[in-house]
């Protein structure tokens, strides 16, 4: 499965959950119970998660952005990561 693909599952899904979510909750506008005011409040997890999708994705899709993310948050002494085709130098320099 390509990244792409997994982009426009999540992208979907996602859209699909929102729009669900919002046609239930309109409909029951006229209530103000603790549900419906819940319901009201995380309508826009799905739209959120759609919009943070690409670092997950990326990380679980790809050996080498895998790798860069590792050395980038100083993981790389406890998590190791072989890249897909070939190493990978990061310098780092003080100043």
């Amino acid at each position: 499965m390509r990244t792409i693909t997994v982009f426009l599952a999540i992208f979907l899904g996602t859209w699909f959950l929102s729009q669900a979510e919002l046609a239930f909750v309109i409909p029951l506008n006229d209530t103000n119970s603790f549900a419906l005011q819940l319901l009201k409040k995380t309508i826009t997890l799905p739209v959120l998660i759609s919009y943070s999708q690409c670092y997950y994705v990326y990380f679980w899709r790809n050996l080498d952005y895998r790798k860069a993310f590792v050395e980038q948050l100083g993981l790389w002494k406890v998590i190791h990561v072989k890249t897909s085709e070939t190493p990978v130098t990061v310098a780092r320099f003080k100043n």
